[in-house]
């Protein structure tokens, strides 16, 4: 790839012939007769090509297409140039990968607002269902948010199961003689007594809404939603190069968190089944528990599909 800095900006051409007959270039320049005026442009190749120095034609696969005071052209490596010309050259290769750098965000930040439409509909869509997302959001919170009335047994356990990261519903039991004994022998150590064995006793689909990074108010609101109305007013020709990279990072991700954002709602409208949390009332030992969480459940506004 070649990409030259014109008078109207910089543009890409495919073909070496398109260098190489271009008024004013030489492919063995002495840099002994000549001053380094400007970097017109850069490449990279596949196939290694010559240096244009009279006194180099080292073959590399990077390097920049110099002009010089004396109206001449040629093509050179980083490491030849900066050999020949020191720090003149290396502060003008500086420039010209930082403002071709620029031209490339802008180019990005400029083709992704041409497509924003399209992403806001995709976005719009996920929000309005059915179900609604945020009615996802606020159906699950009760798990994780112990101000939201669910019975604070229930939200310690999940609580645990989201720290370990893991959907399998699991509570002790004491184990029998036989079961500590087959355990001593594996471990080698003597158990005290009474000894508790986790019993698995289902696994809550859809656990994984609930983690951190799944937080569905979050993808949809701040780094989608949000995020969209602030690029639409930016001023893309004015901003500056840390903006511009900044954004064009951003822009990379919203396609990641679009999926994200439609997994986490899938995981949501999973878990918030009231078979799938039924599940949970096998956490409850006293049965007077047990109908209190029943009631919460009964009472629960399920999402509307």
């Amino acid at each position: 790839m070649i990409t030259l800095n014109t008078e109207k900006g910089f543009v890409r051409v495919d073909a070496w012939s398109d260098v190489a007959t271009r008024p004013g270039f030489i492919a063995s320049l002495d840099p002994k007769k000549h001053n380094l005026k400007a970097i017109i442009g850069s490449y990279i190749f596949p196939d290694p090509i010559p240096c244009g120095l009279s006194n180099c034609h080292t073959p590399h696969l990077k390097g920049y297409l110099v002009s010089t005071e004396e109206g001449m052209e040629t093509n050179i490596g980083r490491v030849c140039g900066k050999t020949h010309f020191n720090v003149e050259f290396e502060e003008l290769t500086r420039q010209f990968d930082r403002a071709l750098e620029v031209s490339e965000y802008r180019e990005r930040l400029e083709r992704f607002l041409a497509q924003l439409s399209v992403r806001e509909a995709t976005v719009k869509g996920l929000r309005h269902g059915p179900p609604k997302a945020l009615e996802i959001f606020n159906t699950i919170r009760f798990l994780s948010d112990p101000t939201r009335g669910c019975p604070i047994q229930v939200v310690r356990h999940v609580g645990a199961m989201i720290k370990s990261r893991t959907s399998i519903l699991e509570r002790l039991r004491q184990a029998d003689e036989s079961e500590i004994a087959a355990e001593e022998v594996a471990t080698r150590k003597e158990l005290s007594r009474p000894h508790f064995v986790p019993e698995r006793f289902g696994q809550l689909e859809g656990m994984i809404a609930l983690y951190e990074e799944n937080d569905i108010r979050r993808l949809l609101v701040n780094e989608l939603e949000e995020k969209f109305k602030e690029f639409r007013e930016l001023e893309i020709g004015s901003l500056t190069h840390a903006s511009l990279r900044s954004w064009a990072t951003w822009t990379d991700t919203v396609d990641l968190t679009i999926e994200r954002l439609r997994d986490a709602l899938d995981a949501g409208k999973a878990l918030s089944r009231r078979r799938n949390l039924e599940q949970l009332l096998h956490l409850f030992e006293k049965q007077a528990d047990s109908s209190e969480f029943r009631r919460f459940l009964n009472n629960l506004e399920a999402p509307k599909a």
